[in-house]
């Protein structure tokens, strides 16, 4: 079995991605297609059936369905990595890839959700222009794990522990809680982020039932503008046949 999806015999839900890519994926007719329910694993292990199958595809990645518990610190500017970890108990498990470190816990997950945290980039008047800071990686997600090739760097992923997915059960890693996300949250809000405006619904904003029709078409556009603004946290999901990342778009 590959060592890679031996991490499903450690507790996690190992899963195929495409050679090179960050996709889930499956083999078929000598090709590599979109793996479209992949997010099932996030709520249960694998079938060994499964497991022993993917293992003999031609050089698969291979990623790791957070959920049951287990939750991921995506932190994609290294600048952020220190300030992030003084607010966070000790990691045992964590891994890099071209730049940034991912790092594992376990927590409630029906409470600590997926989301992504961006901020406009230095330099830049253009408020459309923006960049990644940290994606919290959780139920309905998933990370690509070593020894797995980086589709920019055609490097593999690094551990950067001694402890890896391999050898710490879900039980093992640290624990976190609601309260050390929000301290995160609070450290990227220092660093520029700044949280999405919450636009409430019609009645809520005392607008007049003849104005619905106008204040619903702002609500459209502001919705429209920002998955614009956002789109490596949805466009992904779409699973769409040959979609690449290229750079950090």
């Amino acid at each position: 079995m590959s060592i890679c999806f031996a991490t499903t015999m450690a507790g996690y839900s190992a899963i195929p991605i495409a050679p090179a890519n960050k996709m889930p994926g499956y083999y078929s007719g000598g090709e590599w297609w979109p793996m479209k329910d992949w997010s099932r694993y996030c709520a249960a292990l694998p079938p060994a059936f499964n497991v022993t199958l993917w293992s003999k595809w031609p050089e698969p990645n291979v990623g790791v369905a957070c959920g049951r518990g287990l939750v991921a610190f995506d932190i994609d500017q290294d600048f952020l990595i220190e300030p992030i970890k003084i607010v966070l108990p000790p990691c045992i498990v964590s891994k890099s890839g071209r730049k940034g470190e991912t790092l594992f816990f376990r927590g409630d997950t029906s409470a600590i959700r997926s989301r992504g945290f961006k901020r406009q980039r230095p330099g830049s008047a253009d408020p459309r222009d923006r960049e990644g800071m940290m994606d919290l990686i959780a139920d309905g997600k998933q990370t690509v794990v070593p020894p797995s090739i980086h589709p920019d760097t055609a490097a593999p992923y690094v551990w950067t522990t001694e402890r890896t997915l391999l050898d710490t059960p879900p039980a093992d890693l640290t624990e976190i809680t609601v309260e050390h996300v929000e301290a995160v949250i609070e450290v990227l809000r220092a660093h520029g982020y700044e949280a999405p405006e919450t636009i409430l619904p019609v009645e809520a904003r005392g607008i007049e039932v003849a104005d619905a029709a106008t204040s619903t078409a702002e609500w459209f556009r502001k919705l429209n503008e920002d998955a614009l603004a956002d789109l490596h946290a949805w466009v992904p999901r779409l699973n769409l046949t040959r979609l690449q990342r290229s750079g950090d778009g």
